[in-house]
């Protein structure tokens, strides 16, 4: 409700009293003087607050495209809540949620306090929280719009159902179509972040060279404001030498890459590393004698050990 409204209803309220059994509006000149000058200020006052920024983080994304799903994404909820879940609560917040975005105004994704969540649970929807806020932070583009106004939506869902756990499993869909949705937003797309960075070496060597440290300064200085990322390193060589010896010398340059990374802030229980050996369209190409390295959301791994799980294939789809 608009902020004039709320008190113009209060005053119209103050302003009436009980007389002889009757309601009268009692106006005196002090009165009409008061209201006078207090009217044309509060409509001043509503004009302003309805100019500032909405509740939330200016960060997160706010693109009409993106709007135009999630209202979709919580308007489809409402209907599954109201008509197969009977659910009327849930069906009302969720109806609320959509007419909120449509009318431009920044949702957020439920908190898990707001919920009465088991404690087993509390903790990895926590977690999830967390990443879903980091997507909407970091991966929007128009083409991963629907995704993440699946991953918001169906996180709400998750979240209303595993409330009713052991009552009814419905959050096992909920919860699949959120990783889903999750690990199928592009990174590619981000040239900042999508793209593969590389450091080179010299023959037969591990030794970082400077240029090689200014590039994972600034992947570490990345990584610094993706909490909810992972970096993967896989080391490769030239084709000089015998297979097993270039296996193990791209294992210790993955290595190297780890340590220096890690002692430049990078948790270490984010850093993955993989030696793809020799290379062999060149004996001494120095393009070869490299460590690729590649930045990804964590939750796209994670969907990984969830995806054979049950029920996954209900809860809607992406509008």
């Amino acid at each position: 409700m608009r902020f004039d409204t709320v008190f113009l209803r209060f005053f119209s309220k103050w302003l009436r009293c009980r007389h002889h059994g009757k309601h009268e509006l009692i106006m005196t000149v002090t009165n009409r003087i008061a209201l006078a000058i207090f009217i044309p200020c509060l409509l001043v006052l509503s004009a302003c607050l309805g100019s500032l920024p909405l509740v939330g983080d200016s960060s997160m994304v706010t693109g009409a495209g993106f709007r135009e799903h999630l209202a979709n994404e919580y308007t489809n909820l409402a209907e599954f809540e109201g008509q197969y879940m009977n659910d009327r609560q849930d069906a009302a917040h969720f109806e609320a949620k959509a007419r909120r975005v449509s009318r431009g105004q920044q949702v957020m994704p439920d908190s898990v306090d707001s919920r009465n969540i088991p404690h087993f649970a509390a903790e990895e929807l926590e977690r999830a929280r967390a990443r879903l806020i980091d997507a909407l932070r970091t991966m929007y583009t128009s083409n991963n719009e629907p995704l993440l106004a699946l991953a918001q939506s169906r996180f709400d869902c998750w979240l209303a159902h595993q409330e009713d756990y052991p009552v009814e499993d419905a959050y096992i869909s909920c919860k699949m179509f959120f990783y889903d949705a999750l690990s199928l937003l592009s990174v590619s797309t981000d040239t900042k972040f999508g793209d593969v960075h590389a450091v080179f070496f010299d023959s037969g060597m591990i030794e970082l060279h400077d240029d090689a440290k200014a590039t994972l300064r600034d992947v570490a200085e990345i990584m610094e404001k993706r909490a909810q990322w992972d970096v993967t390193l896989i080391g490769y060589t030239d084709s000089k030498g015998d297979l097993a010896t270039n296996k193990q010398l791209s294992m210790r340059r993955a290595i190297a890459v780890k340590n220096f990374l890690g002692q430049n802030g990078v948790p270490f229980d984010h850093i993955h590393i993989a030696a793809a050996g020799e290379i062999s369209d060149g004996p001494d190409d120095a393009h070869n004698r490299r460590v690729e390295i590649e930045l990804k959301p964590s939750y796209v791994a994670d969907h990984e050990k969830l995806s054979n799980a049950p029920g996954w294939q209900h809860m809607g789809k992406v509008n």
